[in-house]
C-alpha cells in the first residue's frame, strides 16, 4: 500500500515517520522482489506501507527549479532561467515569442501542470540542435542540457506513454549517479514502479487509456532493474560524466540508495536535524527520530480534537485584531502585509527563494510577480558592439586572502539596476557602458578552469580550458565530508566597471583530439599569455 502527498512540508514530515520506520529484511514478503535492486530505498511502515508523492507536483516543482534566478547545477554549468532562454530561442519548429517562452520561465500560474510538461519536453528537444557552429562554451552548456533533458525524458515517459508496458516504465533510466547539486534533495526522483497504475497524465486534452501491458507477471523487476542501470551508465558516459564509481559499488556503502546517494540526511525532512537512519534493525524507528519530533508526539497525544473544534467554533473572534492581509487594488483581492513590505523593499526578492511556501509556489496574487527582463534592448546587437551572455571575459580575484590572480570567466548573468528602480536582468549591455564611472551593471560569471599546455614556449605559454569550471571557496565552513559542489561556489558576481572583454575576440576555439583531457567535449578554448 502506498500513500500519497502533495509535497507539503508537514505532510513529508508526518509520511516519513509512518513509512520510514523499518527495513524490509528476510521474511518480509517483499523480500524476495527487492533483495537483488542496489540503490532501492528499503525502509517501510506497518504492514509495508510506503509514502509517494504526486507526480504533477514533481513537475510543477522541477519547472520552479529550473526557471528560479538560483538554477541548477549540473557537470558544473549553472543552469537557470537567463540560460534557458537563450537556449529555449534556438529551438527551429516553434510556434512561440519570446513572450510565451518568458511565460514558460516565469508563471503567472505556478500550478500549471501542462505549462510545466511543456517547458520540460522542451529542454529534451534542445538535444537535437545542429552543434557544428557552437564555441566551447556553448557546447558544455550544451552537453548539460542534453544530460537534464535525458532525465526529464525519463521522468515523463511512464506518464505520457501510453503504450509503454509495466518493463518499459521500469527500464526507463532514471537510476543514475546524480548529485545533490543537480537537484534539491525532495525532486531527486529513484524509479517510476511506484506508478504502474493505469493513469496517465491527460495533456493532449483526451481522454487516454494504456494499451501497453501492465500486468505484474509482465515484468521481472531485476532484469529491468539492471537494465535501467546500464542505460543510465551508457547515457553519462556518452555525456562526459566520468563515474568515479560503478553504480553497484556506490550502494554496497552502509546507509546509502537512490534518495541519499551521498548518505547522510533523507531528503526534505528537516534542514537541522539529521535524520538518516545509521542503525538498521527490524525494530521500529521510534529511537531513529528526533526528539523534536517525539516531544511533539507526546504534546498532543491527550489533545481532545472534537473539544478543540467545539471551543473554536465557540470562540468570539470579533475583538477588533489587526488583520495580517491588506486590500491591494480596486479588486479587494487580499495580500499578507509582511509579503507586500518584502515585495516593494526587498531590492533581491526572488520568489522562488521565498521561505513563505505560497510564495514559492503561486506569489502573492493569482497573477504573481513579472520577472523584470528589459524587453527595449536594442535589436541590432552584434559581438563586436556588445557584451551578452555567454561571452568571456577577464577580471581580478583575490584568493588565500594574501594573493591576486587573473581569472578568465564566462558571464552566465548580466544585472542592471536603475536609480531608484529594482535590478533588472538583461542579455546584453554595450561595451561602452560597462566602464562608464556610473555604471551600475553587475555580471556574474563562471571561472574557466585551465591548463597549461605541454610543450608550449615558457615565455608565451598557452593554456586551454579543460572543460570544467573553478569551484571557490566560502568564507562559511563547509560541513564535515561534504563532498557536493554548491552553485555558490561556482559563480562570482564583479561590477561590470571591473571586467575586460577583449579576450572574447583572442580567445581560440581548438580541436581537443591531441588534448589529454578535454572534459567530454570535441572543442575548447585556448588562450596565449600574449594575449
Amino acid at each position: 500500500m502506498s500513500v500519497a502527498s502533495d509535497g507539503d512540508h508537514k505532510r513529508r514530515l508526518a509520511l516519513f515517520v509512518l513509512c520510514m520506520r523499518y527495513d524490509i529484511a528476510p521474511g518480509n514478503p517483499l523480500w524476495p522482489f527487492v533483495r537483488n535492486l542496489p540503490g532501492l530505498n528499503l525502509r517501510v511502515g506497518k504492514d509495508n506501507l510506503t509514502n509517494d508523492g504526486d507526480p504533477k507536483h514533481i513537475f510543477k516543482r522541477n519547472r520552479a527549479l529550473v526557471s528560479s534566478s538560483e538554477g541548477i547545477t549540473i557537470k558544473n554549468v549553472c543552469i537557470n532561467r537567463d540560460l534557458l532562454l537563450g537556449w529555449l530561442e534556438r529551438l527551429p519548429n516553434q510556434d512561440w515569442s519570446e513572450t510565451s517562452i518568458h511565460n514558460l520561465l516565469h508563471p503567472s500560474d505556478g500550478q500549471n501542470v501542462s505549462d510545466a510538461i511543456k517547458l520540460m519536453m522542451s529542454i529534451i528537444e534542445i538535444a537535437k540542435l545542429d552543434t557544428e557552429d557552437f564555441d566551447p562554451g556553448e557546447m558544455a552548456e550544451f552537453e548539460a542540457l542534453c544530460l537534464l533533458g535525458e532525465a526529464y525524458n525519463a521522468l515523463l515517459q511512464p506518464f505520457i506513454n501510453v503504450e509503454l508496458t509495466l518493463a518499459e516504465m521500469i527500464n526507463m533510466p532514471l537510476a543514475k549517479h546524480i548529485q545533490p547539486s543537480w537537484l534539491p534533495l525532495e525532486l531527486r526522483m529513484a524509479f517510476l514502479i511506484g506508478h504502474e497504475g493505469g493513469a496517465v497524465l491527460n495533456v493532449k486534452g483526451t481522454e487516454e487509456v494504456r494499451s501497453g501491458d501492465l500486468r505484474a507477471d509482465s515484468c521481472d523487476l531485476e532484469k529491468c532493474w539492471a537494465a535501467a542501470v546500464q542505460a543510465a551508465e551508457r547515457i553519462l558516459l556518452k555525456h562526459g560524466v566520468q563515474m568515479a564509481v560503478t553504480f553497484a559499488e556506490r550502494f554496497k556503502r552502509k546507509d546509502t540508495d537512490l534518495s541519499r546517494p551521498l548518505g547522510g540526511k533523507y531528503p526534505a525532512i528537516s534542514g537541522g536535524v539529521d535524520r538518516s537512519m545509521t542503525s538498521v534493525s527490524d525494530a521500529p524507528a521510534e529511537d531513529l527520530i528526533d526528539p523534536e519530533t517525539r516531544n511533539f508526539a507526546q504534546l498532543v497525544a491527550g489533545v481532545d480534537i472534537d473539544a478543540m473544534i467545539v471551543s473554536e467554533n465557540n470562540y468570539d473572534s470579533s475583538t477588533g485584531t489587526p488583520h495580517l492581509f491588506a486590500e491591494i487594488d480596486a479588486t479587494r483581492r487580499l495580500a499578507h502585509k509582511k509579503s507586500i513590505l518584502r515585495t516593494l523593499f526587498d531590492m533581491t526578492v526572488d520568489g522562488h527563494a521565498s521561505h513563505d511556501r505560497l510564495q514559492r509556489v503561486r506569489g502573492y496574487t493569482i497573477g504573481g510577480k513579472s520577472w523584470a527582463r528589459d524587453v527595449k534592448q536594442d535589436h541590432n546587437i552584434s559581438t563586436k558592439t556588445h557584451f551578452q551572455l555567454g561571452n568571456l571575459f577577464t577580471t581580478l580575484l583575490a584568493y588565500n586572502n594574501t594573493h591576486l590572480g587573473l581569472a578568465v570567466a564566462r558571464c552566465t548573468l548580466i544585472k542592471h539596476t536603475p536609480p531608484g528602480s529594482k535590478p533588472i536582468s538583461m542579455s546584453a549591455v554595450a561595451r561602452t557602458e560597462l566602464h562608464l564611472p556610473s555604471s551600475n551593471y553587475m555580471i556574474s560569471g563562471q571561472v574557466l578552469s585551465l591548463t597549461l599546455l605541454a610543450g608550449s614556449h615558457p615565455d608565451n605559454a598557452t593554456w586551454v580550458w579543460d572543460g570544467q569550471y573553478i569551484s571557490l571557496s566560502l568564507k562559511k565552513k563547509q560541513s564535515p565530508g561534504e563532498e557536493t559542489t554548491r552553485r555558490q561556489n561556482l559563480q562570482i558576481v564583479v561590477s561590470g566597471r571591473l571586467i575586460d572583454f577583449n579576450i572574447q575576440d583572442q580567445a581560440l576555439s581548438i580541436s581537443t583530439a591531441e588534448l589529454p583531457s578535454s572534459g567530454g567535449l570535441e572543442k575548447t578554448w585556448s588562450f596565449r599569455n600574449s594575449d
